[in-house]
């Protein structure tokens, strides 16, 4: 099992990545922001994680001087997430992969976008304590296409 984080909150990072591999005991990956994870899809679609959990308000880019500006559709920081999930769901090497979009806000708050996420993509509120984002990846990887709960392989 291979779990990738994509979250823009150096100390939400290591909150999440921390908390994952004591539950789960496997390599976690954290992506910092959605150039980032841009960069990396290739990589994604060559080897697919067990599961991704994605921060919803993604910035594009840690900000530095002379950096270049964000492609028009990378603009909306509040809808990074599902952006990264729609790259995800576009490619089927990936669109299998279970998502959870992880964020602060709360379900009414992105109510049209939930409505239309597709199988094997929840979204869940941030909480101060992980167990609820350990109970959906449960959730989620047993009910992947691979049945028969958590693939150690993957």
């Amino acid at each position: 099992m291979r779990i990738v984080v994509v979250e823009d909150d150096s100390h939400q990072a290591e909150f999440i990545a921390d908390g994952l591999a004591e539950e789960f005991g496997c390599p976690i990956k954290v992506i910092p922001d959605e150039l980032e994870f841009r960069r990396q899809f290739a990589e994604l679609e060559n080897d697919p994680p067990s599961v991704l959990v994605i921060d919803v308000f993604l910035r594009w880019t840690s900000p530095r001087p002379g950096m270049a500006l964000p492609p028009d559709d990378a603009l909306r920081h509040e809808d990074a997430g599902f952006r990264c999930q729609q790259l995800l769901a576009g490619s089927t090497a990936t669109r299998d992969v279970p998502v959870i979009l992880y964020t602060v806000f709360h379900s009414s708050h992105h109510s049209a976008e939930i409505v239309e996420l597709p199988r094997g993509v929840s979204y869940l509120v941030k909480d101060s304590e992980l167990t609820p984002l350990f109970q959906e990846i449960r959730r989620l990887i047993g009910a992947g296409p691979w049945s028969g709960g958590l693939d150690p392989a993957r």
